[in-house]
């Protein structure tokens, strides 16, 4: 499929350029997670396709005709972030006139992203008008979509007659319209995104993958009321999310602090307020994720803004004071100040007896049931291979929170709140610490158990996670070097990333979404802990292992996750099929491993966690 993107506007297409009924994934033009063209087809049965290049906005195709040598096409379809042209330029360079027909073929059904996806819709449609140029849709809600058409040189379906010697141009243009609320700010027509450099020089390898890199980032730009954001990826995820969007820009922290300011105060800004089980909101709670579809909107679906996420919370804290010191701008951390305070405060208030912090499983079949990272339903197992029910402590997620205490103590610090403050969440953490190694350490394995249910049972498998502990600085020194070898073991590292899940898990399965798949990211966050330890040629290895996955990809990119098949040379590893391509973590993770390379130390989570 091919995947284009202008701010909040997005299109899925096939390989050929066109969105025909009965492709197998949710082929259309969408803005704000509406369908705006459904079916798009120009039939050109004169001519077959030649050469393809595909940019963050725009194909650019040229076509020649089998039966007349003398004819060829060129097109490029280019998006933009209310709709999208199609110009194309038939050029005749025989002796003798021509005449080409064009079929156009087009509809708008205006479905839900969700629905599009797959979800069954349960409140009654809205109504559909079509209108002399296009189609309109109202919502339940009142909100209204539209879809307009214009051309340029040509009347649809009809022969285009070219002369002798001479070109002819035919422009197509949709223009997508909205009414929500979301929409009513100007959109930014080719948002720019300027890093800064790395600091060494690169391998021809790598640069191939740091230009795609910067180029995927560049594509998942979005524009919000407090600035320049970031998708989470395309095709499933063109919207603000909070954990993808915290983490990637944690990796760019280097690159672009100034990404981060804005996604901090968007974050900020959609900060849960009230008590709604339904959509996962409590006071103080970082949301998951904020989409603008009529099912999210009407509350058929919990996603308008959804708050199903455990760790977007202590990300906030953790980002914010990385950022606080890196940026050298205190003053966000005093604008922000009830808010990380509030985010503080869902932690604590999430802490059960044990010092942990917990959450609930959810079985209403509408929102998240596991709200860690590895959010699918069947993502955590003992090793027995039974899933563990029930509420849930989840090993990053206490790493997490030890990192946000002590990122707490540092915006103390910043903000001028008393040192007694500073120096009670520097205790706290240091307990939290202790109960992390005392619950979770395996000794047998030399590794940290996935999770604990409500009984404390470990959740004895050998995963990724236990790389996010080292990210975080909670693992003790003495064990830091078993931990690595551990995740570098046959079992868990494929050679081109860390298997989310042991390969000798009950429950692994190469092509799963989180049991035994290799995520990009979550092997950088491991590349991120390995430098915060010293580890520094065990970085190296990460770092060229996912260079190698960028390198062997068709597109150069690191795409969401890939199948975690053990590494046959420079063969590519197997493809997840729903695979974002671009995922912005991922494009994130390239840039700070290719940025952080050149450098032996790195301030990461908090420069306090070593010494706490």
């Amino acid at each position: 499929m091919i995947h284009l993107k202008s701010d909040y506007c997005y299109a899925i297409l096939a390989d050929d350029s066109v969105v025909r009924p009965g492709l197998s994934v949710p082929a259309g033009f969408y803005l704000h997670d509406t369908r705006h063209l459904s079916q798009y087809e120009v039939g050109l049965n004169d001519f077959r396709l030649a050469v393809q290049h595909v940019g963050g906005e725009y194909v650019r195709q040229t076509w020649v005709s089998p039966a007349n040598p003398d004819l060829s096409l060129e097109r490029e379809l280019t998006l933009h972030p209310r709709g999208m042209t199609d110009s194309l330029r038939i050029i005749n360079v025989g002796s003798a006139p021509v005449s080409v027909r064009i079929r156009l073929s087009y509809d708008a059904d205006f479905d839900d992203v969700f629905e599009a996806r797959g979800h069954v819709r349960q409140a009654p449609p809205g109504i559909c008008a079509h209108l002399s140029r296009g189609k309109s849709y109202a919502a339940v809600d009142g909100v209204v979509s539209g879809t307009m058409i214009d051309t340029d040189g040509w009347v649809p379906d009809e022969p285009v007659p070219i002369a002798a010697h001479e070109g002819r141009r035919i422009t197509i243009r949709f223009a997508f319209t909205t009414t929500l609320p979301a929409a009513r700010y100007a959109p930014v027509e080719g948002l720019r995104w300027s890093p800064r450099a790395t600091p060494r020089v690169l391998s021809a390898d790598e640069s191939k993958a740091f230009d795609q890199a910067q180029a995927d980032i560049q594509a998942l730009l979005i524009q919000t009321p407090q600035g320049v954001g970031i998708a989470a990826g395309i095709p499933n995820f063109v919207a603000p999310f909070g954990r993808d969007s915290l983490i990637a820009t944690w990796f760019l922290l280097d690159a672009d602090p100034g990404l981060a300011r804005s996604v901090l105060k968007y974050l900020a800004a959609k900060q849960g307020q009230r008590i709604d089980p339904f959509r996962d909101e409590e006071p103080g709670k970082i949301m998951h994720e904020h989409r603008e579809g009529e099912l999210s909107r009407i509350g058929e679906l919990p996603f308008h803004t959804y708050y199903g996420s455990a760790d977007a919370t202590p990300l906030f804290l953790m980002v914010l004071a990385d950022y606080v010191e890196k940026a050298g701008d205190a003053t966000l951390a005093r604008e922000l100040e009830p808010n990380w305070r509030a985010a503080l405060g869902w932690i604590r208030r999430h802490i059960d007896d044990r010092g942990l912090v917990v959450f609930g499983q959810r079985g209403d079949g509408k929102g998240l049931t596991v709200q860690s990272w590895k959010d699918s339903h069947d993502s955590m197992s003992y090793a027995d291979g039974r899933l563990a029910a029930g509420p849930l402590a989840v090993a990053e997620v206490q790493g997490y929170a030890y990192a946000a205490l002590l990122a707490a103590a540092r915006l103390c610090h910043a903000c001028g709140a008393p040192e007694g403050e500073a120096a009670r969440l520097k205790t706290d953490a240091a307990e939290l610490a202790s109960r992390i190694d005392a619950l979770y350490w395996m000794p047998g394995h030399g590794s940290y158990a996935l999770a604990l249910d409500a009984d404390g049972c470990q959740l004895d498998v050998d995963s990724s996670d236990s790389g996010h502990l080292l990210w975080t600085g909670v693992v003790p020194r003495d064990k830091a070097r078993r931990v690595v070898d551990r995740l570098f073991a046959g079992d868990m590292w494929s050679g081109y990333g860390l298997r989310t899940l042991s390969s000798g898990a009950m429950r692994y399965d190469p092509l799963s979404y989180h049991n035994g798949s290799v995520w990009p990211h979550d092997t950088a966050i491991f590349a991120a802990g390995l430098l915060r330890y010293g580890e520094v040629e065990a970085f190296g290895r990460v770092r060229d292992a996912l260079v190698a996955l960028a390198n062997s990809s068709h597109d150069l990119r690191l795409p969401e996750l890939v199948a975690g098949h053990p590494r046959a040379g420079n063969v590519p590893p197997a493809s997840y099929e729903q695979s974002c391509r671009p995922q912005a973590w991922s494009a994130a993770a390239m840039i700070y491993v290719l940025g952080a390379a050149g450098k032996t130390t790195r301030a990461t989570v908090s420069s306090l966690a070593m010494d706490a």
